[in-house]
């Protein structure tokens, strides 16, 4: 491996080396399957540092790169987290040189990770996921918001997302990953709200004081589908059903005995 020996390097070559090694890293990285985004980033963040030091890269040392990072977060008043990337990028960057014996060991070895806050991210509620979807303007919109909610994707995968890689039958979709170079295919499923299928609570309109059916949870046969009796009172109040509904015993105890039936003969119940 060749190199300079003595005295200060005149500054055209150690350009020129550098930006030599600069290039040849994004190369091996995008085999590796990084995205043209983050090889822009690593490049951005490599030349930055480079051109701060102006060192050949064969002769930085772990003081260095400290002093860079150092007056990097000073200067740019910068968030541990954003040094901690600084430093994982440069990491990766002297650890290829090392790999492909341009130097003999990486600088970044000691130089450990920033520790920093974990910050947990607020999760939407089903009310604020209810408002957005209220507040879609158009359909477009609306299929936006629900494929993201319920499939969890990332919008960079969304947009990648073609109308041939969805399946409407099956509600389900290819989904080209962070890896999308055919190294991360992923099915996924859209989810459909049990609300969207399932009518809870119906409204049902009845008038105090007419005769009507009624089925208490005494009238329940165990493991029974069908509702064998049932009283004629006036109607006062209570929850109503319709038939076709199904209804389930709210307390435990009869709930565990098999207090569940298909509802088709009567009005309003006394819920229990």
């Amino acid at each position: 491996m060749g190199g300079f020996f003595g005295g200060q390097k005149p500054v055209e070559m150690v350009e020129e080396n550098n930006e030599k090694l600069t290039e040849a890293f994004p190369s091996s990285k995008r085999v590796e399957g990084c995205s043209e985004k983050s090889l822009k980033y690593y490049r951005a963040t490599i030349e930055a540092m480079l051109r701060t030091i102006q060192k050949r890269v064969q002769e930085i040392n772990t003081d260095d790169l400290r002093d860079y990072l150092t007056k990097y977060q000073n200067e740019k008043n910068a968030s541990r987290v954003t040094i901690d990337n600084i430093r994982r990028i440069l990491s990766s960057y002297f650890s290829w040189l090392e790999d492909e014996d341009y130097i003999l060991k990486s600088p970044v070895r000691r130089i450990h990770k920033v520790k920093s806050a974990t910050t947990v991210k607020e999760t939407y509620t089903d009310e604020a996921l209810e408002k957005m979807r209220d507040n879609c303007e158009n359909l477009r919109d609306l299929a936006l918001i629900d494929i993201l909610a319920s499939t969890g994707m990332r919008v960079g995968e969304l947009v990648l997302l073609n109308r041939e890689d969805i399946n409407f039958n099956e509600r389900e979709c290819i989904v080209f990953g962070k890896y999308w170079l055919g190294m991360a295919n992923e099915k996924m499923w859209v989810d459909r709200k049990l609300a969207d299928i399932v009518e809870f609570n119906p409204r049902e309109t009845m008038v105090k004081g007419k005769i009507a059916k009624k089925v208490s949870m005494d009238k329940l046969r165990p493991f029974c589908r069908d509702i064998a009796e049932f009283d004629l009172e006036v109607y006062s109040g209570g929850t109503k059903f319709r038939n076709g509904d199904t209804i389930i015993a709210r307390i435990t105890s009869c709930l565990e005995n098999g207090k569940t039936a298909k509802v088709d003969i009567f009005h309003w119940a006394n819920a229990q």
